[in-house]
């Protein structure tokens, strides 16, 4: 049974369930889990494109106080609480910027890149989320190769908006709210309600959209050059299900793009790790 939230999040969404139908993509109207049709045809990239995931931030590992700051006891203890982690979207306050070990993470990137970069694959151009936390993560690779521009920003790569939910606790939400339908149940259709603050809100299917009309836009601007493009996880999800590569939630044939396996592994992708998206 779909409740009157729900239903009016379904009916306001029809324009894109069918845009995701033409893709080849099902949504399904109750549950919002995702479905390949069997007429899906994954995009077929005309550029090479190298994505990396920000860095960790506090948001990320939990580092978060029930008001929004940083715990700042919890960072000098070092303690991971994946139970605090935050609803981080495209807020960027200082919660949302680069931990310490963030900090080191997009130093070890930067000479994973450059490794790559030696073994004959230069990019042509660097991409980049509005958000500090992208930016700062591209920073280390961009200053190891001397480059003498800033990364393109490029606000088609930012993370989903989560509107009202933006920088607040999953742990701080009855288990009954709906963003546990998101987080923990892949509702793709599910969203935040968008206020002045926090405008725009979006749900994981208008971002499937999104991401499949960034990749058409960067095989139509940058045909046949080497891209990298710093962003989010849940942006670089969708992106991954548009080109055929997406990740099954376990035990089921619907796709996964949140929560965690029955093993304690996420499904997000892992912090300033590249990751090729060509076969």
């Amino acid at each position: 049974m779909v409740d009157n939230c729900c239903s009016s999040l379904i009916q306001n969404n029809e324009f894109f369930i069918n845009l995701l139908a033409d893709l080849g993509i099902l949504v399904d109207k109750i549950t919002g889990h995702l479905y390949y049709m069997k007429s899906f045809k994954p995009l077929k990239l005309c550029v090479e494109v190298i994505f990396v995931r920000h860095g960790e931030t506090y948001g990320n590992c939990g580092q978060v106080t029930a008001d929004g700051t940083i715990d700042r006891e919890m960072v000098n203890a070092d303690i991971i609480n994946q139970e605090h982690r935050v609803f981080q979207g495209s807020a960027d306050t200082e919660i949302n910027q680069l931990t310490k070990r963030g900090e080191e993470q997009a130093l070890s990137l930067a000479q994973k890149l450059n490794e790559i970069c030696i073994d004959n694959w230069k990019p042509d151009v660097i991409l980049a989320s509005p958000s500090t936390r992208a930016i700062k993560t591209a920073l280390p690779f961009i200053q190891l190769w001397d480059y003498s521009v800033l990364p393109l920003i490029y606000k088609g790569v930012r993370e989903i908006s989560f509107g009202t939910w933006e920088n607040k606790r999953l742990c701080d939400f009855h288990r009954s709210h709906s963003c546990y339908l998101f987080s923990q149940h892949q509702h793709a259709l599910i969203k935040a309600e968008s206020i002045a603050q926090y405008p725009n809100a979006e749900n994981f299917a208008e971002l499937i959209f999104r991401a499949y009309s960034v990749l058409h836009e960067l095989n139509t601007t940058f045909t046949k050059k080497r891209v990298i493009i710093f962003s989010h996880t849940l942006f670089g999800a969708a992106c991954l299900i548009v080109l055929g590569k997406g990740q099954y939630y376990e035990g089921h044939e619907y796709l996964a793009f949140d929560g965690r396996r029955k093993d304690g592994s996420y499904y997000t992708m892992p912090n300033a790790e590249p990751v090729k998206f060509w076969d």
